[in-house]
């Protein structure tokens, strides 16, 4: 296993409690991602698909801030259910990543930090040979990369560039936000951030907040810390006294549809080398949502590979990208296509798509249930913005967007 993120860990416990011997190279010298602490937030129909207990802070209340007109917004929002479930990323003792990290601590799984991935050959029929830049060797049957977007294992098979940037993600921990424990603000305004959201997710149990934003390249015209001033003066009220403890950025990238998430090396019989998490291109593009993914894709690595070596037959190991491919990149398009509907909207049509959803928190938390984003939304989408004269040209930039996606794709094949 390259990568001890979320995804390397889950598949690390999976394969080492079935009895298999499982080695983890991470290079950095600890767990805790590539954002730094942070809190994230999992969807409920995420969240209820996992099949491992996850501690959570259920949110069961939501605030968006947008404009109408020069008026600003703060739509809240009450729910019967949670609809988003909220957990702490990063290295602390609290965090998802030292969650993970215990209970593979509990197996006989090897973690090695400070390892880096060099380098993979078939060293003799069914076995693989894993060099570290530290000049260590390995030998296994399968190998799995989970060392997300910039995988090093990607990039040394030669296929590093199958998947598309979405969007590039900025990432405070800050301190002296006015913002209550576990308290969930949703902010969107398409003059100041084009096509974009932000974020600002209070700690469940600290006087800190995450303030995030994700910045859609196709119309972003500055710098994210540029973003990043004008949404502290947008929101004086809540960001005005805040300081920066951590910052970071990523990006935020989703896979093309036909990516391989498995190969063959050097054309053995099998697909021994297979790719879960980021590494794979797996993400909920509707908001970035990648934290189940990276688990589902664990999930579903580790089940194909104990069948495949306790039966002795690795060529099973090609059911993987079948199946991650029926569980996890069929639902991709279909959650990307609600993404493009919504930028299809001006200002005022946002608003008012915003406005309505706030008084159908029952149909928020029917789409928190289920992920059918298009199914239950787009009708509201329609009807929200039907009084206004420019939604008769809402099919046409559908088209137009739908048309530029499908171009970015074949160019990405």
């Amino acid at each position: 296993m390259v990568g001890a993120g979320i995804a390397g860990l889950r598949c690390a416990e999976l394969l080492a409690t079935s009895g298999l011997e499982v080695l983890v190279l991470e290079k950095k010298k600890a767990i805790g991602g590539t954002f730094g602490e942070n809190m994230e937030a999992f969807p409920e129909y995420h969240y209820a698909s996992l099949d491992i207990p996850i501690p959570s802070v259920p949110v069961k209340q939501v605030t968006i801030v947008c404009d109408e007109g020069k008026e600003k917004r703060n739509l809240q929002m009450e729910f019967q259910s949670p609809v988003f479930r909220l957990v702490k990323r990063g290295n602390s003792s609290d965090s998802i990543d030292s969650h993970l990290y215990r209970r593979v601590k509990k197996t006989p799984a090897r973690i090695i930090f400070g390892a880096k991935f060099e380098s993979a050959r078939m060293n003799q029929p069914e076995v693989i040979e894993v060099r570290t830049s530290e000049g260590e060797s390995f030998q296994s049957k399968v190998l799995i990369s989970a060392d997300g977007v910039f995988s090093t294992v990607r990039k040394f098979l030669g296929i590093a560039n199958l998947q598309r940037t979405e969007g590039v993600g900025y990432i405070a921990k800050v301190k002296g936000a006015k913002v209550k424990r576990s308290e969930t603000i949703g902010v969107f305004n398409y003059q100041k951030w084009p096509g974009s959201y932000c974020y600002i997710l209070g700690y469940s149990d600290e006087d800190f907040a995450t303030v995030g934003m994700t910045v859609r390249p196709p119309y972003a015209n500055a710098s994210l810390e540029h973003y990043f001033q004008v949404l502290v003066e947008y929101l004086p009220e809540i960001l005005g006294n805040a300081s920066i403890i951590e910052s970071t950025r990523g990006f935020v990238t989703l896979g093309t549809r036909d990516r391989p998430l498995s190969v063959n090396l050097e054309k053995s019989r099998a697909d021994n080398v297979l790719f879960i998490g980021e590494a794979g291109g797996f993400q909920d593009p509707t908001l970035a949502f990648g934290l189940a993914p990276a688990l589902i894709s664990a999930e579903l690595a580790a089940n194909v590979v104990v069948k495949a070596i306790s039966s002795n037959n690795l060529t099973l190991l090609d059911e993987y990208a079948v199946r991650a491919r029926r569980d996890l990149v069929r639902y991709e398009s279909r959650r990307v296509s609600f993404r493009y509907i919504l930028e299809t909207l001006n200002e005022r049509e946002l608003a008012s798509f915003l406005g309505y959803i706030a008084m159908r928190p029952d149909k928020v938390e029917r789409v928190m249930r289920t992920g059918e984003y298009v199914k239950n939304f787009l009708p509201m989408v329609v009807f929200s913005a039907s009084r206004n004269p420019s939604m008769l040209t809402f099919p046409f930039r559908y088209a137009r967007i739908s048309h530029s996606l499908r171009n970015r794709r074949t160019a990405n094949s």
